[in-house]
């Protein structure tokens, strides 16, 4: 699968370079992410961006931004997880985790 191209712009910040469309889905140029939010004493294990779950963390935040429900994004997010061959565990980890936690970065 084809990867969201990144530029960093900051100490945990990076900056889509292209417009990227996957599906129904077109996360624009300029777009600023975080890229996968985990926190500081797992990036050790889940770095932020380079990995497999990238393309689908950043689709995960443009989904957020777009507001187009809470629920959808976190389904959303498992299943382009699991299109990007990240394996079931991994991605049932971070689909858990955005659905525990993810509500504070979605309501507020």
């Amino acid at each position: 699968m084809e990867e969201i191209k990144l530029k960093k712009i900051g100490k945990n910040l990076w900056e889509v370079t292209e417009d990227f469309t996957y599906k129904d889905t077109t996360v624009t140029k300029t777009f600023e992410t975080d890229g996968a939010s985990s926190p500081w004493w797992a990036k050790w294990l889940f770095p932020s961006v380079g990995e497999k779950y990238t393309t689908p963390s950043i689709l995960h935040d443009w989904w957020f931004k777009e507001k187009i429900g809470f629920r959808k994004a976190n389904r959303r997010f498992y299943r382009a997880m699991r299109t990007w061959d990240v394996d079931k565990k991994t991605a049932k980890l971070f689909y858990r985790s955005v659905t525990l936690l993810g509500w504070v970065h979605y309501y507020f």
